[in-house]
């Protein structure tokens, strides 16, 4: 049983049950959870990962997100197939319109199925001078207060995956209580 709560923008927690016989169907139930209230955007929509990358980044097609999100609640979804030694993913963001980019939260996977889910806060204070990380912060960790106005992943694998090995982020934004959930946001990039 997967029991998912958050807190929609009013305040309200709202909350997904459901039994999932196939790992598959966790991703999509909670897509469609979270487009239903209108603030899921697939940062990462799901790639196959078949080639060894080193710090691949989806520059082409970057999410841009209002100044309004002050959260970002963060699935990394990971599909194994065969092959590959480990994968290491990097949500980040942007403070100058793209130029340099920081990570703000970072995930690790091997040789197995992985669901994991952060949550990161724009409003939390950085109180002493930070030198950003890109492609560098410690795994399995966020980095909050330095949400920007824009999202990319940034991938680095070793060893060669097949089998249809796959792996899809997705981040879900809330935001500040004067926008209506109906007014969500969507959007899809990829690695090219």
């Amino acid at each position: 049983m997967v029991q998912i709560t958050r807190l929609g923008v009013s305040g309200i927690p709202r909350q997904l049950y459901g039994s999932f016989v196939d790992k598959g169907d966790v991703a999509s139930t909670i897509n469609s959870f979270i487009s239903d209230i209108g603030d899921i955007v697939f940062v990462l929509p799901q790639t196959v990962i078949t080639t060894a990358l080193t710090g691949d980044t989806t520059d082409t097609n970057i999410i841009r997100i209002p100044d309004e999100v002050v959260t970002i609640s963060v699935a990394f979804i990971f599909r194994f197939g065969t092959g590959g030694t480990d994968i290491k993913a990097y949500l980040q963001s942007s403070l100058d319109g793209g130029t340099n980019w920081h990570d703000i939260c970072s995930w690790s996977g091997a040789s197995f199925d992985e669901f994991k889910l952060f949550n990161i806060r724009k409003g939390t204070s950085v109180t002493s001078i930070y030198t950003p990380d890109d492609g560098t912060l410690v795994l399995n960790s966020v980095k909050d207060g330095l949400i920007g106005d824009r999202l990319r992943v940034k991938l680095t694998t070793t060893g060669t995956y097949g089998g249809n090995t796959r792996l899809s982020v997705n981040c879900g934004l809330g935001m500040h209580d004067r926008y209506p959930l109906s007014e969500g946001l969507g959007g899809q990039i990829g690695i090219r």
